[in-house]
């Protein structure tokens, strides 16, 4: 096999395996909320409305306009959308084998594809921006070490590589791809200064390499830019400067952390729970396996930075990219791991593990430095951390391999764009009567039963039942539309655009969340509203639909 391919065909087998292993839960119930969020917004998208202007979010714009051009090119369906996730997920699996093989050895890079394998599959929270986000990170860490192990005059193509991949990743994550762009370009900065004054020093009157020069960052500028500048062009001057701002920095950045941030688990549970028989026994142990992937991100990070002025003598002089790629990892993962915190659940802590992950392998198997019995008793605790920490989400999947390949009655719901998707039978029954009562160009209302106090809402529905929103706020964020301006502004949308059908979900009026989510905010002008101009007209479980 020609040299050339032979690595292409290596990492498309990785792909294929991660895929076929991610594959099983692809039919798991929907995520009504933040998977609402995405596919609904491409939908909206398609409809020719653009974000922040025309709808209401906070993340970047990437993953909606991109599932909408899948929607375009094959159908819009929750299939879809998951088909591309987990194309993505087993991407960014690769991209963790490709980065950690570069800078350590093919053993430690299996080891991490098996293990970012294992993670990525250990939750169903399908269209979560952080996995592409984190996949271009990665990609452009992994152009920057080639461009800094190179000596090619041609190799500044790698930095334009990089801040493509970076622009790519801010489209995903904005405050991500910021960060990276950040990390890479001090990291960057480091290693030419360096790199000059070690040519310097063993011959001044060395002509300079022209890929080593402070000029080669303009290639990394110009890669970002390539990408970035159209797209902000666009939305300047489409959309009014303090509505793109408020809700892409401003709302994010004062207003999410309150209302979202859950606390950061403590280190140990207390054995008395299963001595009072709250826990049982087994169930103690994978809790404690849980606390121990929140406590290895940090922990990781700190050994990291103690180690970096070793590594920094260990490595050669003249070839350092090495150690500036486990500085890149390491800034990175640090303000992802800070991210992380606001949210603390497995999910979140994703942005942070595989980082660290990453770190703790290449650290123990390529820098550890001691006696061999010692080197063995370390690398041997390390790895069974990282096994105990997986071997509750790998058995599980393992487990339902062989019956979510069985054939299955999954599509009886009749709703087209969720086959093969299982639907909460209510949800099922709610969505028939919106198709049947509610003609195709009628707009529809989505909210809770109250919403003076908000957690989540059945945004998906909006997909499902084919039907438009009546209002620019699709997603009810808490902070945000349970405040009095935007409760008016709902109650306006609603009244021009004539939605003579309502939606209430009760199923989240009990929120126990330790935020501010679950106080309330004593605004019930939309409530008010709604009580007044429609009527209970049907209740399937927990929804109840409302008509003027």
């Amino acid at each position: 096999m020609d040299p050339k391919i032979k690595p292409v065909a290596f990492g498309c087998i990785l792909v294929l395996i991660s895929f076929v292993y991610l594959l099983p839960d692809l039919h798991a119930w929907p995520g009504i909320y933040d998977e609402g969020i995405a596919v609904y917004g491409a939908t909206r998208v398609l409809n020719g409305e653009l974000p922040y202007k025309d709808f209401w979010t906070m993340y970047s714009p990437g993953q909606v306009y991109v599932l909408a051009a899948l929607f375009r090119l094959f159908e819009s369906s929750i299939l879809v959308e998951r088909m591309w996730d987990t194309f993505q997920r087993a991407l960014l699996a690769l991209l963790v084998f490709v980065i950690t093989n570069k800078i350590s050895q093919r053993n430690a890079g299996f080891l991490a594809w098996f293990i970012a394998i294992g993670w990525l599959g250990s939750f169903r929270f399908y269209s979560y921006p952080v996995v592409p986000a984190l996949l271009w990170c990665l990609a452009s860490i992994v152009a920057s070490y080639t461009y800094m192990s190179q000596r090619s005059p041609h190799s500044r193509m790698w930095l334009f590589s990089s801040g493509i991949f970076i622009g790519l990743a801010t489209l995903y994550k904005h405050e991500v791809g910021f960060f990276a762009a950040i990390t890479q370009l001090l990291v960057l900065i480091a290693f030419l200064l360096e790199k000059r004054k070690v040519r310097s020093g063993l011959d001044p009157k060395r002509s300079p390499d022209p890929g080593r020069n402070p000029l080669a960052l303009v290639y990394f500028a110009g890669g970002i830019a390539v990408i970035l500048l159209p797209i902000a062009i666009f939305f300047i001057f489409s959309i009014p400067a303090d509505e793109l701002v408020f809700d892409l920095v401003i709302f994010p950045a004062t207003v999410y952390p309150s209302f979202r941030q859950l606390p950061y688990p403590a280190p140990f549970i207390n054995p008395l729970r299963v001595i009072n028989q709250e826990l049982s026994p087994l169930a103690y142990l994978a809790l404690g396996a849980e606390r121990l992937a929140f406590y290895l991100p940090p922990l990781t990070f700190v050994a990291t930075i103690l180690l970096l002025p070793s590594i920094f003598h260990k490595e050669r002089s003249t070839n350092r990219a090495r150690f500036w790629t486990l500085v890149m990892i390491t800034l990175l993962g640090l303000f992802l791991f800070n991210q992380a915190r606001i949210r603390s659940d497995l999910v979140h802590l994703t942005q942070a593990f595989i980082p660290a992950m990453i770190l703790l392998i290449v650290i123990t198997l390529h820098y550890f430095q001691s006696s061999v019995v010692k080197r063995k008793v370390v690398q041997t605790l390390v790895f069974a951390i990282l096994g105990i920490i997986l071997v509750k989400p790998v058995t599980g999947r393992i487990l339902i391999l062989g019956e979510s390949y069985l054939p299955a009655d999954l599509t009886s719901h009749g709703i087209p764009r969720a086959q093969p998707i299982e639907l909460d039978p209510d949800q099922v029954d709610t969505i028939g009567y919106i198709q049947t009562h509610v003609a195709r160009d009628e707009k529809i209302f989505i909210g809770n039963f109250s919403h003076d106090k908000i957690l989540i809402n059945d945004i998906i529905l909006y997909f499902l039942a084919e039907r438009d929103s009546g209002t620019k706020y699709h997603e009810l964020h808490p902070g945000l539309a349970t405040t009095l301006p935007i409760q008016q502004g709902i109650v306006a949308d609603l009244e021009r655009n004539r939605v003579g059908t309502i939606v209430l979900l009760s199923r989240f009026q009990r929120n126990d969340e330790p935020n501010e989510s679950s106080i309330s905010s004593g605004v019930t002008f939309l409530d008010e509203f709604i009580r007044l101009n429609y009527h209970l007209v049907a209740e399937f479980g927990d929804y109840s639909i409302w008509e003027r």
